[in-house]
C-alpha cells in the first residue's frame, strides 16, 4: 500500500513537472518575445513624444529636423506591427509632426518677413494636442496589456508552485526519510526560483525596483528568470525617460530656465491661489530691444549667448520660492511674482532694465549703443474671472507701449485701463 501510495504520489509529482515545463517553454518560446516587444513598442512610443516635443518646442531648425529623422526611424518601424490599428495611429502621429515641424519652419519665415503676430500658432497645438493624446492613449493601452500579463504569468506560476508544493507534502508525509530528499530537491531546483521569479514579477508591476533574481539550474526556468530581469530593467529605464520627459518638457534648452509651458502652468496655478487668498499677484513681459538686429549685426551664436545672459541676470534678482523666471518664447521672457504689489513689481522691472544696461554688451543697432530690455508690468488681484490669458495680455500691451515710448524703459497696465 505504502508503495502504491509512493507511486502515485510520483506520478502526480511528474505531471505536474511537466506542466510547469510545458507552461515555461511555452513563455519562452510564445509570451516572452510578445511581452518584451511590447515594452520595446511602449519605449518607443515614448521616445516618439519626445522627439514631438523637441520638434514642438526646439528653436534650432536643425534640431528640429534630426528629431523628425529619428521620429521617422521609429514610425517606419511602426508598419511591422501586427497591429494595423497601432501602425496608423503611430504613422498618423509622426505625420502630424512633420505637419508641426513644417508649421514652426512657416513661422520662422513669417517672423523673420515681417514683426506680426503668427497665426499659425493655434493649429500646432491642436496638432501636438491629438498626437500627444494619440501616444498617450497608445501608451497607456500597452502599458496595461504589460501590467495585465505579467499579473496573469505570475499567479499561474504561483498555482502551479502551490500545486506542486501541495504533492509533496503528501508524498512527504508517506515516506518521511524518502520524500524529505526529494522534496529538498524540488524545493531547491523548482519551488524556490518559481517563488522568486513570481516576486520578481510583482515587483515589476508594483514598483520600480531593478529585479535581481537568483540563478537557477533549470534552463527553462532560467529563461524566465533572464526574461523578468529584462522586463524589469526595461521599465525601469521606460520610468526614467518619462521622468526625463516631465522635466524637459518645462526647461527651456537653450538658457537653462522655465519655457512657455512651465510659466502659463504656473500662472494658472498662482491666480487660482491669490483668488482664494485675495492677494496681489504681478506679471512681466520683457523683450530684448532690437534683438533681431542683434542676431543680423554679430550672428546667431552671439545671439544665443546674449539670450543665455539675460536670463542668468533675470533670474539672478528673483530668489523667492514662488517667484517664476521662463523664456516666453524667442527674445522674450516672463516673470511671475506672487504677493507683490505694483509699486513692488515696478521696482523690480527696474531692476531688470539696470541690470541688463549694466552688462554693458555692445549693441550697434540700439540707441545707446549697449543692449537693453523693454518691460511691461501688470498687477491686481483675481476676481472670479481672471484668466491666465488676461494677465499675459495686460503685460503684453504694457511692453507695447514700452516699445512704442522708446525701449529700454518700464511700462504698466492695468484692468481698469482697458
Amino acid at each position: 500500500m505504502v508503495s502504491l501510495l509512493l507511486g502515485c504520489s510520483g506520478v502526480m509529482l511528474w505531471l505536474r513537472m511537466s506542466r510547469i515545463a510545458s507552461f515555461a517553454k511555452d513563455t519562452r518560446d510564445e509570451q516572452l518575445p510578445i511581452f518584451l516587444a511590447q515594452q520595446r513598442l511602449s519605449n518607443n512610443i515614448e521616445r516618439l513624444r519626445f522627439y514631438g516635443a523637441v520638434i514642438l518646442h526646439a528653436e534650432d531648425a536643425g534640431e528640429r529636423r534630426s528629431a523628425r529623422l529619428a521620429a521617422q526611424i521609429l514610425a517606419n518601424d511602426a508598419a511591422f506591427e501586427r497591429d494595423p490599428d497601432t501602425a496608423d495611429k503611430i504613422l498618423r502621429t509622426f505625420s502630424n509632426m512633420r505637419l508641426i515641424e513644417s508649421l514652426r519652419l512657416k513661422e520662422e519665415k513669417d517672423l523673420l518677413a515681417e514683426h506680426s503676430q503668427l497665426t499659425d500658432g493655434d493649429d500646432i497645438k491642436i496638432l501636438w494636442q491629438e498626437t500627444s493624446d494619440i501616444l498617450r492613449e497608445l501608451s497607456d493601452n500597452i502599458s496595461s496589456r504589460a501590467v495585465s500579463q505579467a499579473a496573469r504569468f505570475s499567479t499561474m506560476i504561483i498555482e502551479e508552485t502551490d500545486a506542486a508544493r501541495t504533492t509533496a507534502f503528501i508524498a512527504f508525509g508517506l515516506t518521511l526519510v524518502i520524500l524529505f530528499v526529494l522534496l529538498l530537491l524540488f524545493y531547491k531546483a523548482v519551488a524556490k526560483p518559481l517563488l522568486a521569479i513570481a516576486n520578481g514579477l510583482q515587483k515589476v508591476y508594483g514598483t520600480r525596483e531593478v529585479v535581481r533574481l537568483p540563478p537557477t539550474r533549470l534552463n527553462e526556468l532560467q529563461t524566465i528568470t533572464q526574461g523578468v530581469e529584462q522586463l524589469s530593467r526595461l521599465m525601469n529605464e521606460l520610468h526614467c525617460a518619462n521622468t526625463d520627459l516631465e522635466i524637459l518638457s518645462k526647461i527651456d534648452g537653450l538658457t537653462g530656465i522655465g519655457n512657455r509651458r512651465q510659466f502659463d502652468s504656473h500662472l494658472e496655478n498662482e491666480i487660482l491661489r491669490a483668488r482664494r487668498r485675495k492677494t496681489t499677484t504681478a506679471v512681466m513681459m520683457i523683450d530684448i530691444d532690437h534683438f533681431k538686429s542683434f542676431n543680423d549685426t554679430y550672428g546667431h551664436q552671439q545671439g544665443d549667448h546674449c539670450l543665455q545672459q539675460v536670463a542668468r541676470t533675470i533670474s539672478l534678482l528673483f530668489r523667492r520660492p514662488g517667484d517664476v523666471v521662463a523664456r516666453y518664447g524667442g527674445e522674450e521672457f516672463g516673470v511671475i511674482l506672487p504677493e507683490t504689489s505694483l509699486a513692488g513689481a515696478l521696482a523690480s522691472a527696474k531692476r531688470i532694465r539696470d541690470a541688463i544696461t549694466g552688462l554693458q554688451i555692445e549693441h550697434a543697432a540700439a540707441e545707446s549703443g549697449k543692449l537693453s530690455v523693454s518691460v511691461g508690468v501688470t498687477a491686481f488681484v483675481p476676481h472670479a474671472k481672471s484668466l491666465p490669458e488676461g494677465y499675459v495680455s495686460l503685460a503684453d500691451m504694457a511692453l507695447y507701449e514700452a516699445k512704442r515710448s522708446g525701449r529700454n524703459c518700464v511700462h504698466t497696465k492695468l484692468p481698469k485701463d482697458i
